[in-house]
C-alpha cells in the first residue's frame, strides 16, 4: 500500500506551492501513522484531485480542517496509547499474582507431602526436620513473590480499567490470606523443633486450610481483555478523514 502516497508525492513537480506539499505531508504522516484502513485509496485518489485542480482558496480551507484535525486525532491517539500502557500493566500485575499465586500453592502441597505421615508424639528425623525447613523457607520467599505481586494491583491507575475494583478486592483478601500463611509457616517452623512431635500436625492442617483459601481467591480474579484504545483513536481518525 506503500505506492499510492508515494505515487502522489512523484505527481508533485517542485513548482508545486508550499500549501499543497502541506497537505500532502499531513496526509503522509497519517497513512503511515494509520496503515490499517482499506480506504486509503479512496482517499488518495480524493486527496490528489482536489490538489491538482488548481483551487487555492479550496486548498488552504482543506489544508486547515486537515491540519485541525491531524493535531486534534494526534492528541487523541498519544492519549489513547496511554490508556492501552495503563491496562497492559494492571493485566500483567494480575497475570504475574496468579503466577505467584500458583508457585505458593505447589510449594505448600511439597511441605504437606513431606510432613503427612507426622503424629503427635512421634520423634521427628533430623534429615525430615532440615527438608522441611528448607521448604518452608523457599515458600517464605514466593510468598513475598506473591505479595509484591498483589501490592502491585493495589497501586494507583492513571487510567480506570475496567473490573478493577473487582481486582483490587481479590487483591486485598489475597494480602490477607497470604499474612495468614505466614504466620502459620512461622508457626509450623517452631514447632519442628519440639522433641517429641507436639502442635506439628495440627499447624500442617491450619495451612493446608490456608492455602485453599489462597487457591479459591486466585481463582475468582474476573477475566479481563485489553480494549485497544489506540487502536479505536486510529481507525475513528481514519474514519474522520474519510468523511470529511
Amino acid at each position: 500500500m506503500l505506492f499510492v502516497p508515494l505515487v502522489i508525492l512523484l505527481c508533485l513537480n517542485f513548482e508545486s506551492s508550499s500549501l499543497e506539499k502541506r497537505i500532502l505531508f499531513i496526509f503522509f504522516h497519517s497513512f503511515v501513522s494509520f496503515p490499517s484502513t482499506t480506504r486509503i485509496v479512496k482517499i488518495s485518489s480524493w486527496l490528489l484531485s482536489e490538489v491538482m485542480s488548481g483551487n487555492n482558496n479550496y486548498q488552504r480551507m482543506l489544508m486547515l480542517q486537515l491540519e485541525s484535525n491531524f493535531q486534534i486525532d494526534k492528541s487523541e491517539i498519544m492519549l489513547a496509547a496511554e490508556k492501552d500502557r495503563a491496562e497492559d500493566q494492571f493485566i500483567d500485575a494480575i497475570f504475574n499474582a496468579k503466577k505467584a499465586g500458583d508457585a505458593v500453592l505447589e510449594a505448600v502441597i511439597a511441605i504437606s507431602g513431606e510432613a503427612y505421615n507426622l503424629k503427635k508424639g512421634d520423634r521427628l528425623k533430623q534429615k525430615t526436620r532440615r527438608i522441611l525447613i528448607e521448604k518452608i523457607k523457599h515458600t517464605h520467599f514466593l510468598l513475598d513473590s506473591m505479595n509484591s505481586a498483589t501490592e502491585s494491583i493495589l497501586r494507583p491507575i492513571d487510567y480506570h480499567v475496567e473490573k478493577s475494583e473487582e481486582c483490587h478486592e481479590v487483591a486485598r483478601k489475597i494480602r490477607d490470606v497470604t499474612l495468614q500463611l505466614t504466620s502459620s509457616l512461622n508457626k509450623l517452623e517452631v514447632s519442628l523443633n519440639d522433641d517429641p512431635i507436639a502442635e506439628t500436625p495440627e499447624t500442617l492442617q491450619e495451612i493446608k486450610t490456608n492455602n485453599n483459601s489462597l487457591s479459591d481467591l486466585i481463582g475468582t480474579f474476573p477475566q479481563l481483555h485489553k480494549s485497544n484504545y489506540k487502536q479505536q483513536a486510529i481507525e475513528k481518525s481514519m474514519r474522520n478523514l474519510t468523511n470529511n
